[in-house]
């Protein structure tokens, strides 16, 4: 794990996971979820998606129609179905905490998805926050980001695996076979969330240290996010209750996470990439690979 600051002063109460497509975000977020003070749903990003529309939320509306009309928008939104949540348990939950703002409204849906975790840490999941920085850090001024950096040629191999893949969900990333495209964007987006996070509450943490040192990394992860290690957390794989599983709807390109951590996906552009490929990669993305120590 690097870049690792201070614990901040205040217990944080909101976090998000910020990574390049591809990098082991699921794993991390499974991983996460199964602490007992910490909530990560499968990813949804209906808290951009609604800001707009419901941003002058105020405590008043949990009992007008305005409530009605964000329930319905809610499940409207794409993604949000795979977490199979009752929209009445949400109901309930909003009634319950009266929200007074947009930040708490959306906290209330995180809280209803698991509704046995009093107090706990909500973190969010979603790789397409790459391109809403700045409005995650208006509507969330006191959060904390967690950077997850894969080495992008690693990446580049799930990319090219994923897209050989047939599955018939809709949810299916459509993503580029170009090693030009692929190291662009790996470098452009690993780059930005490090621009971003760099003068904010923040972690960065190496899919490989993840994987090669997994006590040590979540160790000092919660450490930073101020709880104690749950060993429950290296059963992720086990997946035994909905809410501690990946959605059946996006399992299909993420199958390794029913599978205990495996050494042998670090590395692995070794033997996958051509080494006409790799020299595309490297020299594309020159700038983030030798920034996270990937050279």
């Amino acid at each position: 794990m690097n870049n690792l600051p201070s614990p901040p002063s205040v217990k944080l109460k909101r976090l998000f996971i910020l990574s390049n497509p591809r990098s082991g975000s699921s794993l991390l977020r499974i991983m996460l979820n199964r602490h007992a003070q910490v909530i990560v749903p499968p990813e949804s990003g209906f808290a951009q998606w609604l800001y707009k529309e419901f941003a002058t939320w105020q405590q008043e509306d949990c009992f007008r129609d305005r409530l009605i009309l964000f329930l319905k928008k809610l499940g409207e939104t794409r993604k949000f179905e795979t977490w199979d949540l009752p929209l009445d348990r949400v109901k309930l939950q909003i009634e319950k905490d009266q929200p007074a703002n947009y930040g708490d409204l959306i906290a209330c849906v995180y809280q209803a998805y698991s509704p046995t975790k009093k107090n706990a840490i909500l973190v969010d999941k979603n790789n397409y926050y790459v391109h809403h920085l700045d409005t995650l850090a208006r509507l969330w001024p006191d959060a904390g980001f967690i950077h997850l950096i894969r080495d992008g040629r690693d990446v580049a191999c799930s990319y090219l695996e994923l897209k050989k893949l047939k599955s018939n969900s809709p949810y299916k990333p459509n993503l580029t076979s170009s090693l030009q495209d692929i190291s662009t964007e790996w470098q452009e987006n690993n780059l930005a969330i490090h621009s971003f996070v760099k003068n904010r509450v923040h972690v960065q943490v190496s899919f490989e240290d993840l994987v090669l040192m997994p006590r040590k990394t979540l160790e000092e992860l919660v450490a930073f996010m101020g709880v104690p290690i749950d060993a429950d957390m290296f059963n992720f794989f086990k997946q035994e209750r909905k809410e501690f599983s990946e959605p059946k709807q996006t399992l299909d390109w993420k199958r390794k996470t029913l599978e205990p951590l495996d050494v042998d996906r670090i590395g692995r552009y070794i033997e996958v990439l051509t080494a006409e490929q790799r020299a595309v990669f490297e020299k594309n993305a020159s700038l983030a690979l030798k920034q996270f120590n990937y050279e």
